[in-house]
């Protein structure tokens, strides 16, 4: 009689396929009876951190009406901590800040892990008002544009590639011009594993400052 064996091929593959870990998966869970009557009983507060993050938007839109780019950079951080606070970030530690003093005196830039849609306003609010390169999708929405172009925002086109790096080495010779944040993977994923970084943040050839983003794995939730 022949025996009959698994190929060992398929088993292969098999343990691969469960081994390979999904960046986009956060691996939390959000279903049963416990999540649904959190939602019902919290659904009050969030409709009043909705009202409060439009009311700061509109606050920091207002504010870039009539504020200069350098009265923009230097006061942005309040508007931006309310943004943070109405979404339950509250505290929020930041370590080696000189490092930043470095950075701006060698006219570098810094990179950072994007993990969540936060990222750019934590980083204006909690350690500096910097140009962030965003998504030009997200960049010229409506009031933001206005916001985006006082705080020296560079857009980025990921979808028309060539000419993207160029947006970056001008901003850097600019005399006076704000230090640059990037995220080199160009997305955001569940904070579990690093994606492929593009070469845009490193093709200027500056020192670069990386930035850790680190929060609890259920923050977003």
């Amino acid at each position: 009689s022949v025996e009959n064996k698994p190929d060992v091929a398929t088993s292969v593959e098999a343990i691969m396929q469960k081994s390979i870990l999904n960046p986009y998966d956060d691996d939390l869970k959000y279903d049963g009876l416990y999540h649904c009557t959190k939602m019902i009983f919290l659904f009050p507060v969030i409709v009043l951190r909705i009202l409060w993050f439009l009311f700061t938007i509109a606050f920091a839109y207002l504010f870039s009406l009539m504020a200069s780019e350098a009265q923009m950079r230097r006061y942005f951080t309040f508007p931006a901590k309310l943004m943070m606070y109405s979404f339950g970030f509250y505290r929020v530690k930041v370590k080696n800040r000189h490092l930043l003093t470095e950075i701006m005196k060698q006219r570098g830039l810094v990179v950072f892990n994007h993990v969540s849609m936060f990222d750019g306003i934590l980083l204006c609010g909690y350690v500096h008002p910097f140009a962030i390169a965003l998504n030009s999708v997200h960049g010229s929405m409506g009031f933001f544009t206005h916001i985006s172009r006082k705080l020296q925002y560079i857009l980025i086109d990921y979808k028309r590639g060539g000419g993207q790096t160029a947006k970056l080495i001008d901003h850097l010779a600019r005399p006076g011009s704000n230090v640059i944040a990037i995220a080199p993977e160009g997305t955001t994923h569940a904070g579990r594993a690093v994606l492929r970084f593009r070469t845009g943040a490193f093709a200027p050839l500056r020192p670069v400052l990386p930035i850790l983003i680190r929060s609890a794995r259920n923050a977003q939730h």
